[in-house]
């Protein structure tokens, strides 16, 4: 997927990170590289969304799918470029980790529909700045903000 848009500025560390998904009662156990810490934790990010947006991840649509994806990939956006991770791995494995292998076919889909909302639109920029205010200070209320965005998208496609 090559460089990350960098749809936010504020940075942040891992630590940030794992204090916002245990406000959410989750967990990500050690990994090799922060790499694939960008990877679990971006996945993580998207399910929590959708789960307080009441879509169960397992259940979605292809429409689904893509909205959920679409926030994993904009949670990855920050977290590569605040941890220094190769963003084109991190961009390629959050889907995968989300959906499992047969999704890696969406993937091209997934790239140009990312790229064009985030040259062309102020939608990722919104969504990655809220997942950074979310992991700066998490509360119930940017969490429901966020949760409130994925319906809209979801609407919307």
């Amino acid at each position: 997927m090559g460089e990350p848009l960098r749809l936010s500025r504020q940075d942040f560390d891992q630590c940030a990170i794992e204090q916002a998904l245990a406000s959410v009662d989750l967990r990500i156990s050690p990994q090799p590289d922060v790499a694939q810490f960008c990877i679990k934790a971006a996945a993580n990010v998207a399910r929590a969304i959708a789960a307080r947006a009441h879509f169960s991840v397992d259940d979605l649509d292809e429409g689904g799918q893509l909205v959920t994806a679409l926030f994993g990939l904009a949670a990855g956006d920050r977290f590569s470029a605040s941890l220094n991770a190769p963003f084109s791995l991190v961009a390629s494995v959050i889907p995968v980790e989300l959906f499992g292998l047969d999704y890696a076919a969406e993937f091209p889909r997934l790239e140009g529909v990312y790229r064009r909302l985030g040259e062309r639109s102020g939608v990722l920029r919104a969504i990655s700045g809220n997942i950074s205010e979310w992991i700066l200070a998490p509360s119930d209320h940017r969490i429901e903000r966020l949760a409130a965005a994925f319906v809209i998208c979801r609407r919307h496609v």
